[in-house]
């Protein structure tokens, strides 16, 4: 992809500036400008110790920090997220002792709490021990020739920065909707419900107050400690919640390059150089393939388990609280997460309908591309046809970890009917 900004440079005398081709010829790949707003945000949050920064020429990615970036990531924000891991458990367990008939319901509550944890914890370890695959996930996005148009709007995209028209970009806004929509609710919880949020605190069981004035009891110092700290960590909690919106974005450059490279496939003349081209064009889906994989996979499969079980849990006490904002954070996010489902089975499907379209013109192509090679004696063009073929059989390009999942629609069909299922069954009795 160097290669090619580079011969774009020298045809069309192209100054870079600002990480857009400016000149005759103005390009755009709207899935790196959302990533460099969610990494950038990430950054501002004190949730990531760095954010992205391009080479202009290569458009190879590093992750640019600093000691004081990391002082405050790792010794202030990353230390009161486990904080608030560990006491949210801690809390748990001492309420289970207390109860004498431990329901199902409040078994699963532990586990989800469990798993929500456990995938927060993990993203701190990726983040901190995987920051070369990261870097190769984000260069293979920004080199991927499939990703980047022709931007016939350059002035009017410079004067609002970084935002790029996409479907990204419409997705970004519901993310942002269903996050603010959290603070709101705790807003409300802590503004008109102040006494039921104070004994609530993880700090409260700690606490022995033997005052019988009510008033006394509720202002004295020990519970404006509890709630004021109870509020922190919950802030903190709706801050670590910003980590997982890359799984939302994860599936949209994958499936956009695919979807290109089929189109590509299937409208372009059939010669020598254009099955090069489309071999080339390939190798860069592949790429991302394998580097998004390498960087987010196990962990998304965490993230999908975690929303998939609070959907069941939190969705009859939803609906029966008639509460707005937890209408709009649960189905909302919900929403989001089977549409990223799709996006994500939709990968899987392009890829298998890519591969049988080589397959059933496989001599056809063979046939139109061998006369160019007679001289050489080798069908260089078929076998690069049989590479790819058994490459996305060996590997198919998707979402998932070889041997442990792939996002399809066969996973996604599975998913929802074990959800829809156990919703029917959970409904309590009238």
């Amino acid at each position: 992809m160097g290669n090619y900004l580079i011969s774009l440079k020298r045809q069309s005398s192209i100054d870079i500036e600002n990480g857009y081709l400016s000149a005759s010829v103005k390009t755009r790949n709207s899935s790196k400008g959302i990533l460099n707003i969610y990494f950038n945000c990430c950054f501002y949050m004190l949730l990531l110790p760095f954010k992205p920064s391009y080479d202009k020429l290569s458009g190879s990615c590093k992750l640019k920090s600093s000691r004081f970036q990391k002082f405050l990531c790792y010794f202030f924000m990353w230390f009161l997220v486990i904080v608030h891991t560990i006491s949210t458990h801690i809390h748990k367990v001492y309420k289970l002792h207390l109860i004498n008939a431990i329901s199902t319901k409040e078994y699963c509550d532990f586990f989800a709490s469990f798993l929500y944890s456990f995938k927060q914890l993990k993203f701190l370890w990726t983040v901190y021990y995987k920051q070369e695959k990261i870097e190769e996930y984000l260069t293979s996005v920004s080199n991927n020739r499939l990703l980047i148009k022709e931007d016939k709007n350059g002035s009017l995209r410079r004067l609002f920065g970084c935002f790029n028209t996409g479907c990204e970009a419409l997705f970004m806004v519901f993310i942002f909707i269903v996050y603010v929509t959290n603070f709101m609710m705790l807003g409300n919880h802590v503004l008109f419900h102040l006494p039921q949020f104070v004994a609530s605190s993880r700090f409260k069981m700690f606490i022995r107050n033997d005052s019988k004035n009510v008033s006394e009891l509720f202002y004295s110092p020990e519970n404006i400690s509890v709630g004021s700290v109870e509020f922190l960590l919950r802030c903190i909690s709706m801050l670590d919640l910003f980590h997982t919106v890359i799984f939302f974005l994860f599936p949209f450059p994958l499936w956009k390059s695919i979807r290109r490279l089929e189109r590509l496939a299937k409208t372009s003349p059939i010669t020598s150089q254009s099955v090069q081209e489309l071999n080339e064009m390939y190798e860069d889906v592949k790429h991302l393939s394998h580097a998004g994989n390498e960087a987010w996979a196990s962990l998304n499969l965490l993230w999908i388990s975690d929303l998939s079980v609070r959907i069941v849990l939190r969705f009859d006490e939803v609906v029966h609280s008639r509460n707005v904002f937890q209408m709009v954070v649960v189905f909302g996010s919900q929403g989001l997460l089977i549409t990223s489902l799709i996006v994500g089975a939709e990968v899987a499907r392009i890829g298998s309908r890519f591969r049988e379209w080589i397959v059933m013109n496989r001599r056809r192509i063979s046939e139109q591309t061998f006369p160019l090679n007679k001289k050489k004696g080798v069908n260089t063009t078929e076998a690069i046809v049989e590479q790819i073929i058994e490459e996305l059989h060996a590997r198919p390009l998707g979402i998932g970890s070889t041997g442990v999942y792939i996002l399809d629609y066969s996973f996604l069909a599975q998913l929802l009917t074990s959800i829809i299922v156990t919703l029917f069954l959970s409904f309590p009795p009238p």
